[in-house]
């Protein structure tokens, strides 16, 4: 029984008035003229100074009570009388005894310096050995006169407490205490009083210098005191810091100036060196003059290369690290530098440890430290000879076969080279400089754009569908560059068909039309030099773009190297131009073919199938959504997609948002009821950046945030993802302090405010710096301060103008932060070492036997029906059985504490051994395939919606990494003549019988459930790796945001858009099952 004791209310007036009367009715208190009743009992427990309730919590049932109140003879107010009763039928089970304890306690609040209990029957030992061990004193006897119910008169004992006993006790302690504690403070103070006069100002100066940085200004001094000696020293030590700084500052100067003035004539000389190698005319003796002289300008590059490295990270341009793993710089540099080397026929040995090594340091550095390591030990060593390069855990051992040994001292010292270099011949050296730079058995020259089509995933990261739909977004990236510079409103993309049959895009602007006129370095036109030449465009001109996604001018030459014909028209000038090329190639110079009225201009293309092997289709949705995507980042500017493959089903869309991002925030959350009508946004220019962000909070769990830079989308986010991300934390942490919004020691995590928000951050940025041509982290690291900035400026005004918003978001972050830690605990268990250690889970989960990753499977299976099938079925070494009872949690209804409650989802997380959410790695994945086997109809759906449900939102790396599989169970057999076909849908079915024939003798089974097949018809179909037929399941980056909106409609909470959903595709349904 769990015992609440608690202040009296109004409504224990009934329960307590009985109680009291039963406590008098057996006769062990103080009795009374007549029995109290409710409404006489309220009036009686209310007079009282304080009136205590014990209550059974888990019933709400009163089981006792005690009064208080003073004793009011003479002047005896700081005397206090009490009584307490317990129910009858509960006594013996010390419900007095804490009534009794909280009965002191309040009479001690209350002032009271004396208690006494003094309408006890002195028969009533019980009662009177409880006082006892209490601390009551026994005072004496009333004598008789008090007459009970059963007629007789009994004598009654009266027990006293001094409550001030044990306060006096702890009042002279703490004085005392507090004596000493005073005692010491004094002398502590006078003495540090003594002291700090003379070692303040030393300790002033030693922090001022340790302030003192290389290449940072000179830090203030401030160091008062009167003692002059220190005062000297203080002027000392400011002047030759001044000094040092000075000089410092000029060398650095000269050092940058010298390195960037020897830049351009070094390149000068090398170039007319190599013109004067390709002069046939050269005799052989002069040509090894050249190669010594190419050789001795290389070494001069390179030094002058080593000069502005250093003279930029001692300006800080290197100053962004992370973890680096040494491994990985090494297997991407290893192949190069040994095809550089390859004519000395070094033997390579590489040796790994079982973790990777790993340092934090600036990614490019760490490239060029590893680089150059590894350089100096191919070039100083012997030819034919070995080299050994091992890692471990914290260390990088590189070892060669030269013949002469490094001073470990000197070696890492600036500039320093070894003494035996100069022991070598001159010739020597230009021999081994002119094989690294001409080997013809290891350089090959491409011209054009032969390199682009001899490696088209370097620019456009793949073959495959992704790479052929890159094409049309760096010619429409072009024409949305024309509008972010204010020269072009709309843009329309038809995808078509050519005379053969081949899929054609057609992009058409209304910029001011490629420039026409001859270019003077390559002497054609420019509309020619921008199709054709590598790294040429108006990206690199601010006064042509101020903006562009484009950083390398490849696009447009990129597109054309890998189509099989492309045409361009140009609007401009009053003219319509036109060329033509095939596979990068020129067919026609730039031509007039006609007069026009505007300006703008045309590109035609079709991709190359020599290059795009698997697929030249373009997808109309995935070329839509883009365009879409586009029209909302750019507001105000017109875009429009027609596909007029299909006459008969011509598909179109027309997109043009004035509301800009605001209006793709509202289409994001068009499935999710938003926590506040309005979409904060925040817009403003710093230092030339122009940021625009726009955010909405939902009632819903999971966070949606993209970024894009010039339109381009950062699936990686970037630094003006951090910029948002860290000041949305910062900025409501403080509005909820400062609103008293919080409890003590509450402090809320990025997760926490990011719950439920669906934001667009969109930087534009002169000169953007990526990771790759992919484009898909951003890099500048003042644009995370700038965002910072543009938050605080706004964000914090709006909260301040709209404090009932304010408080929602505010109060929505606080129950998310409740909700983490009380899911703590569940996420703390499913992080094991083994799949049996916990949560019951051996008699879920039958595991493989193999423990490689690579080679174990998981199906998860719906049901025990089909799990025991299953369990029986399946390949012991290397398939895992999960079974699922009933459907697992929707995810998107669902907080964090509600997942990690879920007992089936805990089954998951734990065997897949990965974590979950901030948790999550993926290199800790036990099974290669993660397969979700359910029956072949809705309910069967349904489940895998809900498990890929949970999975996209955490553990979306299993899908893009390719983990996930559908299991595809047959929807027939087909028996004839004691011979066995399985058919997969209703054609193949068809098919079969065409095949056999049609007539009595067959029989057919249609598969509802898993459960319908014994265990060796499920291994034959569905888990027998050489017969199965499984479906993976794909995700892609660029279509995260369709995705997002497609989960949010069809598993959230609001019903109407889903019914819009259903309205609008369910003419598409087949095969419905009812």
């Amino acid at each position: 029984m769990k015992i609440e004791i608690r202040e009296y209310r109004t409504e224990d007036a009934t329960a307590a008035s009985e109680i009291w009367n039963q406590v008098v009715d057996d006769g062990v208190a103080f009795p009374q003229e007549e029995d109290l009743t409710a409404e006489g009992g309220g009036a009686f427990f209310k007079e009282q100074t304080y009136t205590g309730i014990a209550e059974n919590t888990e019933t709400g049932e009163v089981v006792g009570l005690y009064i208080l109140h003073p004793n009011n003879i003479g002047r005896c107010g700081h005397i206090s009388n009490a009584s307490y009763a317990v129910r009858r039928d509960i006594r013996g089970e010390h419900i007095g005894e804490k009534l009794v304890l909280d009965c002191l306690k309040m009479a001690k609040e209350k002032g009271f310096h004396v208690m006494q209990f003094n309408a006890v029957v002195a028969s009533n030992t019980h009662a009177l050995h409880l006082y006892e061990r209490i601390g009551f004193t026994k005072l004496g006897v009333i004598p008789g006169g008090f007459r009970m119910p059963d007629g007789q008169f009994y004598e009654l004992e009266m027990m006293i407490s001094i409550l001030e006993r044990d306060d006096m006790v702890e009042a002279i302690l703490w004085y005392l205490g507090a004596l000493f504690l005073l005692f010491l403070i004094c002398t502590s103070i006078g003495t540090r009083l003594i002291l700090q006069s003379v070692f303040r100002p030393l300790q002033r100066l030693l922090n001022w210098l340790q302030q003192i940085q290389p290449g940072r200004e000179l830090p203030a001094l401030d160091n008062p005191t009167k003692i002059r000696e220190f005062q000297q020293l203080g002027e000392a030590a400011v002047d030759m810091g001044n000094r040092s700084y000075k000089a410092y500052e000029e060398q650095k100067q000269f050092i940058e100036n010298a390195s960037h003035e020897l830049q351009t004539p070094l390149a000068i000389v090398r170039g007319k060196v190599e013109l004067l190698a390709e002069n046939e005319s050269m005799t052989e003796e002069q040509l090894k003059e050249l190669d010594e002289i190419y050789a001795t300008l290389g070494r001069a590059v390179g030094l002058n290369k080593s000069l502005l490295l250093l003279s930029r990270i001692e300006n800080g341009q290197y100053t962004e690290t992370e973890d680096v793993s040494v491994d990985e710089v090494l297997d991407e540099l290893l192949p190069d530098l040994m095809d550089i080397y390859e004519g000395k026929k070094i033997h390579l040995e590489r040796a790994k440890g079982e973790e990777p090594f790993v340092i934090r340091c600036n990614h490019a550095l760490a490239q060029i430290m590893v680089s150059n390591l590894v350089k100096n030990s191919l070039l100083h060593n012997r030819e034919g000879g070995e080299l050994h390069i091992v890692t471990t855990a914290s260390s990088l051992i590189i070892k060669n076969s030269g013949e002469h040994p490094l001073d470990g001292e000197k070696l890492f010292r600036r500039f320093y080279r070894a003494k035996f270099l100069n022991l070598m011949d001159e010739k020597d050296l230009a021999t081994i400089e002119a094989e690294k730079n001409y080997d013809s058995g290891s350089i090959q020259v491409l011209e054009g754009l032969e390199a682009v089509r001899k490696r088209p995933g370097m620019y456009i990261g793949s073959t495959g569908p992704r790479g052929l739909h890159h094409l049309v977004w760096e010619i429409v990236d072009n024409s949305v560059d024309e509008a972010l510079a204010g020269y072009c409103n709309q843009i329309d993309v038809e995808i078509n068909l050519d005379e053969n049959g081949n899929n054609t895009i057609k992009v058409t602007d209304n910029g001011r039309g490629m420039p026409t006129d001859i270019h003077p370095k390559t002497h054609v036109s420019a509309t020619e030099t921008i199709f054709t030449v590598l790294h040429a465009g108006g990206k690199f001109d601010n006064n042509s773009y101020k903006v562009s996604g484009g950083l390398h001018g490849v696009g447009a030459s990129v597109v054309n190297a890998l189509s099989e014909w492309l045409e361009v028209n140009v609007h401009r000038n009053g003219h319509i131009y036109r060329q033509r090329f095939e596979r990068g190639i020129v067919k026609s110079p730039l031509e007039i073919i006609g007069t026009t009225d505007h300006t703008g201009t045309v590109v035609t293309f079709t991709p190359d199938k020599e290059i795009f092997k698997e697929t030249t289709y373009f997808d109309y949705e995935i070329l839509r959504h883009r365009i879409q995507e586009l029209a909302f980042l750019n507001k105000g500017l017109k875009l429009t997609i027609k596909d007029l493959r299909n006459p008969d089903n011509i598909k179109s869309g027309e997109y043009h948002y004035e509301g800009g991002l605001v209006e793709y925030v509202k289409f994001l959350n068009k499935g999710k009821k938003p926590l506040h009508q309005d979409v904060i946004k925040v817009e403003e220019e710093i230092e030339g950046t122009m940021i625009e962000i726009a955010f909405q909070y939902t009632e819903d769990y999971s966070c949606n945030i993209k970024s894009f830079t010039n339109n381009i989308i950062n699936t990686e986010g970037g630094t003006h993802e951090e910029g948002f991300r860290n000041s949305l934390t910062r900025i409501l942490n403080t509005y909820g302090k400062n609103a008293n919004i919080f409890k003590k020691d509450e402090s809320l995590s990025g997760d926490d405010v990011r719950e439920g928000l669906t934001a667009i951050v969109s930087c534009k940025i002169s000169d953007p710096q990526f990771e790759g041509q992919t484009k898909t982290k951003l890099g500048n690291t003042e644009v995370r301060r700038i965002v910072s900035q543009a938050m605080s400026d706004k964000f914090e005004a709006y909260l301040l103008e709209n404090p009932a918003t304010a408080k929602l978001i505010v109060e929505k972050s606080l129950l998310a932060l409740r909700a983490r830690i009380a899911a703590k605990k569940a996420r703390e268990a499913t992080r094991r070492k083994s799949p049996l250690d916990s949560l019951g889970f051996a008699s879920k989960l039958s595991d493989c036997r193999t423990k490689d990753p690579t080679l174990a499977e998981m199906y998860i299976v719906e049901g025990d029906s089909a799990g025991g099938s299953a369990k029986t079925a399946r390949s012991r070494a290397t398939q895992a059985i999960l079974p699922l009872r009933g459907k697992i949690l929707n995810v998107e209804k669902a907080r964090l504490d509600r997942i990690y409650a879920n007992a089936e989802i805990k089954a998951m997380i734990t065997a897949f051994g990965t974590g979950i959410h901030e948790d999550f790695d993926i290199s800790k994945l036990r099974y290669d395939k993660i397969i979700i086997m359910t029956d072949a109809d809705v309910d069967g759906a349904h489940i895998s919606t809900l498990l890929l449900t949970f999975l996209y939102r955490f553990m979306p790396d299993l899908i893009k990494e390719g983990h996930v599989y559908l299991a595809q169970p047959p929807l027939y057999k087909l028996e004839k003549n004691k011979k066995v076909w399985y058919a997969y849908s209703d054609e193949q079915l068809a098919a079969i019988l065409g095949e056999v024939g049609r007539d009595q003798n067959n029989k057919i089974q249609r598969y509802k459930g898993l459960g319908e097949m014994d265990a060796e018809q499920l291994w034959e179909t569905t888990m027998d790796p050489e017969k199965r037929v499984l479906r993976r399941v794909v995700m892609d980056n660029e279509n995260s945001s369709e995705l997002d909106v497609t989960f949010t409609t069809l598993m959230g909470d609001q019903v109407e858009p889903r019914r819009e959903f259903i309205q609008a595709n369910a003419k598409f349904v087949q095969n419905l099952d009812i």
